[in-house]
């Protein structure tokens, strides 16, 4: 993060006072910033049957640019579908 370690424990100080002060207080807790994905898809190459994980953010641009497989270049994959636990819903494969 490139920041010292007593300006990492003080960010961390106020976060943690400002959340304690929303629970006690009954306040909104707004979080912002940086980016993130709670939608992860588990992606496989028939080629070379190597597996990974992706946010559905970056596998959906399938579509606008082919996507390949960091491992041998592959273009077609596949999305491995839903598992028990795991999030996707085959959204990147444009099915529901």
């Amino acid at each position: 993060m490139k920041i010292s370690r007593q300006t990492f424990q003080r960010i961390l100080s106020d976060a943690r006072s400002k959340i304690a002060n929303a629970l006690i207080n009954g306040r909104a807790i707004r979080v912002s910033g940086g980016d993130f994905t709670q939608q992860v898809c588990r992606i496989i190459c028939p080629e070379c049957n190597k597996e990974w994980e992706e946010s559905y953010e970056n596998f959906k641009t399938k579509d606008d640019e082919q996507y390949k497989c960091p491992n041998c270049g592959y273009e077609e994959l596949t999305c491995c579908g839903r598992k028990k636990g795991e999030f996707c819903a085959k959204r990147c494969c444009g099915k529901t």
